[in-house]
């Protein structure tokens, strides 16, 4: 007995049949799956940008807004220490010019 390899499928499309070789076919087949593999990846990168786009237009979350206040009020006082250490060093350089004048 002797085995034949298939090496074509026939096809029906409406009311045509059409003969497809088989590695031909593989390869049609091969590239719908990496086509609908592509699809889904920018699906899911359309998605993920689109989440990106929401946190954006709601601004930054309670928890940033409280750092950024506690980071001016950090500001603030520093900036208050400096104008105080500033005032400091004005009256211990200036003491002994008016001293020795």
């Amino acid at each position: 007995m002797r085995q034949t390899i298939i090496d074509h499928v026939m096809i029906t499309l409406g009311r045509k049949t059409v003969i497809v070789r088989l590695n031909l076919m593989l390869q049609i087949m091969a590239a719908e799956r990496k086509a609908r593999m592509e699809v889904d990846d920018l699906k899911q990168q359309l998605q993920s940008r689109g989440q990106d786009v929401d946190r954006k237009r709601r601004g930054p979350d309670e928890e940033t807004l409280r750092k950024i206040r506690r980071l001016e009020d950090t500001i603030a006082e520093l900036q208050k220490n400096l104008a105080a250490q500033k005032q400091v060093c004005k009256l211990h350089f200036a003491l002994p010019e008016t001293i020795l004048g």
